[in-house]
């Protein structure tokens, strides 16, 4: 594992302790009687917080092993090899195009709007981020159909 996935999975462990610390702080300050209802909103806004970076980390590192896996088979050539004689090349991809442009513009849609619907301002930037991806994905869909023979 290299250093920054060695990091995340470090990240992802302090995240995993705080949570639980901060919800020992609370029973404890709970059953002595001295848990406010603004220091519980804080602590319960901090945990709420800590739990989406533990899950967001938790989903980094399982996607970016999951992407070297994928990149290693590549490499590899381990590839099914998908032989198609006398199929209309160009015609394929305009349509596949047009099928993944459509995916990709419904996607960036839906992700903006679930972003307008959430009250965590984290949860809001992520999908922001993820549809500011698709609508990338869109203009690199065109430039594929451009650029093939």
């Amino acid at each position: 594992m290299d250093e920054f996935l060695e990091l995340l999975v470090k990240a992802l462990e302090i995240e995993r302790v705080s949570i639980e610390s901060y919800a020992r702080w609370m029973e404890i300050l709970e059953s002595a009687g001295a848990l406010s209802k603004p220091v519980a909103n804080f602590l319960i806004s901090i945990i709420e917080d800590s739990v989406l970076h533990k899950n967001l980390v938790n989903a980094l590192i399982k996607s970016l092993r999951e992407i070297r896996e994928i990149e290693n088979k590549l490499r590899a050539g381990s590839r099914e090899q998908v032989v198609a004689r006398g199929v209309d090349v160009r015609q394929l991809l305009r349509e596949a195009v047009k099928e993944h442009i459509e995916i990709e513009r419904g996607v960036s849609q839906l992700y903006r709007e679930l972003a307008k619907r959430s009250s965590k301002q984290l949860v809001r930037a992520v999908l922001e981020a993820i549809a500011r991806d698709e609508d990338r994905h869109e203009e690199y869909v065109s430039e594929i159909e451009r650029l093939a023979p």
